[in-house]
């Protein structure tokens, strides 16, 4: 008995099998010079096209860099015009942004508390046995994030209290929030969130009436 063939699906085209990859819209537009310029861009390191770059300026004629300021649009913009943090207060670039760019530091070392094992906040995974009952590892704790660390050593030994990205708009700031004042009920706070109180609004700061002063 003979069997029952099926016919293979085939595409608009006709053709049977499968179908190669089609380039994308956007690279088949390019023209050959620009489907260079995007290949070299994609593969080459980033730090080796900025030295190129930053080699070739000198030279550059002023048809050359308007047509970089063109391609560098955004960038140019964001390098002209200063915005202002929200969180540090202080003037920054968003092409410079990163995220060390805000830091703000610990409170005053006063608010920084004994910290031992009989503590509640004791972690034995998260100390080794030489700190921990030696007299060299002795612990204060900064009440504003919960960061430890020897008092012999001092608090500059350590890291800002907050390091982020500056940023403009305070729904990322958590600002600080007197924990006496706050309800014992209002379980929505990590913590030791929002207790730094080096971490405050614009309108506390008074960055209007200085940037009013300034003009």
């Amino acid at each position: 008995m003979q069997r029952p063939t099926h016919k293979r699906k085939s595409n608009s085209s006709g053709l049977s099998g499968s179908l190669k990859p089609k380039k994308k819209k956007s690279e088949a537009a390019l023209s050959p010079d620009a489907r260079i310029l995007a290949r070299i861009l994609k593969k080459t390191e980033s730090t080796v096209i900025q030295n190129t770059l930053l080699s070739s300026i000198s030279t550059a004629s002023p048809a050359h860099l308007d047509a970089l300021k063109q391609l560098l649009g955004p960038l140019v913009t964001s390098a002209l015009n200063p915005l202002h943090c929200v969180r540090c207060h202080k003037s920054y670039f968003e092409n410079e942004n990163n995220y060390t760019s805000c830091v703000i530091p610990h409170y005053d070392s006063e608010y920084a508390a004994n910290f031992n094992s009989s503590s509640d906040d004791y972690d034995e995974h998260s100390s080794d046995d030489y700190n921990w009952g030696h007299p060299d590892g002795e612990r204060m704790k900064f009440v504003c994030c919960g960061e430890t660390f020897r008092e012999k050593e001092g608090e500059e030994a350590q890291l800002p209290c907050i390091r982020e990205k500056h940023t403009t708009d305070p729904k990322q700031v958590d600002y600080y929030v007197d924990p006496f004042a706050r309800e014992q009920s209002d379980r929505k706070f990590r913590k030791y969130e929002a207790l730094n109180p080096n971490v405050v609004t614009c309108e506390e700061e008074g960055c209007l009436s200085k940037a009013g002063s300034s003009r």
